[in-house]
């Protein structure tokens, strides 16, 4: 495989177990301002990628093959949002199949928070959009969400609570064994 800069790398675990030619997906962080780059090769032509797709604001990523490893789900993120948008840097999604001319190359709505293929069908669990209001999605092998599970708001509600007697106890009995 010829890719610089790999900080992350799968191997296509279906076809791989089963003894078959796989793919590997690579993934090669920003470099001085220019794009991350995921390619994808296949094991027989290990030389030339198949598929390869630039993303910005990528400095990590998770690399994941659905269960039949014909897509690959990516979540990358960076450490410090440069907008200030946000305190935990930026994160977004997108869904790359392995086929040119037939496979996938969706970008995924807003920050993605996680992503997750199901462990025996090609549909995969997306969480995004701006904290604190999140959209949970089942999606299906070409991005497309077969259900909402709607948008949910998650914060932290401080408990403040105004206390007309507070009771002490001090415990001045020592116990010994």
């Amino acid at each position: 495989v010829h890719a610089k800069g790999v900080s992350a790398y799968v191997l296509c675990p279906r076809a791989a177990q089963l003894g078959r030619s796989f793919h590997i997906a690579t993934f090669s962080p920003e470099v001085r301002g220019g794009a991350a780059c995921v390619m994808l090769f296949f094991s027989e032509r290990p030389a030339k990628a198949v598929r390869q797709r630039g993303l910005f604001n990528a400095q990590h990523a998770q690399l994941q093959f659905s269960p039949s490893g014909k897509a690959v789900l990516i979540l990358v993120s960076t450490s410090e949002d440069k907008t200030g948008g946000s305190y935990y840097g930026t994160s977004s999604g997108c869904l790359l199949g392995v086929d040119p001319s037939t496979g996938a190359d969706v970008s995924l709505d807003g920050p993605t928070h996680a992503l997750q293929w199901s462990p025996v069908a090609d549909v995969f669990m997306s969480i995004t959009g701006d904290m604190p209001r999140t959209r949970i999605q089942l999606n299906n092998i070409q991005g497309d969400p077969i259900q909402d599970l709607g948008v949910e708001v998650r914060w932290w509600r401080m408990h403040t609570h105004t206390r007309t007697h507070t009771h002490t106890h001090t415990n001045t009995h020592k116990h010994t064994h």
